[in-house]
């Protein structure tokens, strides 16, 4: 089983996760809330692909507040990282919290490239135009760059198609192929202190379909560009 999933399963959130939290360096962790797990999931899936950090740029084109690109920053000295989010009071925060981040509001309309490494976590919902979407991952990534999404999903068919259009019309790579079990949302509700999760819409529109679709799938996929 991967360990993550596993981690989800036991229910032990983030008092042991899969890399210990003494190797992420002096952080500040506790008050993140779900920012942790964001910050978790990001390390997760780009740690065995790190060869020599400081040269990399970095996109997460759905950042949240910021926080997860701010302490992988932090942790591997990046050269370079770049968040985006669509919401402009979101946009306004991580530009005030985070002055060594660069921040813009629309990734399909950058024009910042050559990532060495872009994240898509749960990115897809905001952007009606999917083909433009998947057409900018393969722009923005630098030659053998890396492309991890992570998507929540209940139509897993559309999510093969777009996993398609990567491989056959983009060209890239897939190097991991996963589905993440579904009890990671009982994880996240916990880690936004119960109650909390109501007042974050995102969340609690993960747990709206964790209580209502059998189903609901989350897809990981890790694509090289070749």
């Amino acid at each position: 089983m991967n360990p993550y999933s596993s981690f989800i399963r036991s229910r032990n959130l983030f008092n042991s996760p899969p890399v210990g939290y003494e190797t992420f360096g002096n952080f500040n962790l506790a008050p993140l809330g779900v920012e942790k797990y964001a910050y978790n999931t990001y390390r997760h899936y780009i740690k065995d692909y790190l060869t020599n950090p400081k040269e990399d740029i970095v996109f997460d084109i759905n950042c949240g507040k910021g926080w997860g690109l701010c302490y992988l920053k932090q942790e591997y000295g990046f050269k370079k990282c770049i968040g985006y989010n669509s919401v402009p009071e979101i946009l306004k925060e991580c530009k005030e919290k985070h002055a060594d981040i660069n921040f813009y509001k629309d990734f399909i309309m950058s024009k910042q490239k050559n990532a060495n490494f872009i994240f898509s976590i749960e990115a897809f919902d905001n952007y009606d135009n999917k083909s433009a979407l998947l057409l900018k991952f393969k722009q923005s990534l630098a030659d053998n760059g890396k492309l991890i999404i992570v998507q929540s999903s209940t139509n897993e068919k559309e999510y093969r198609n777009f996993e398609m259009i990567l491989e056959k019309t983009h060209g890239l790579k897939p190097l991991q192929k996963l589905e993440i079990a579904q009890d990671v949302f009982q994880a996240v509700d916990l880690i936004a202190d119960g109650p909390n999760l109501t007042t974050c819409v995102e969340y609690s529109k993960y747990q709206s379909a964790y209580n209502m679709n059998n189903d609901y799938k989350i897809f990981v996929s890790i694509y090289q560009n070749v």
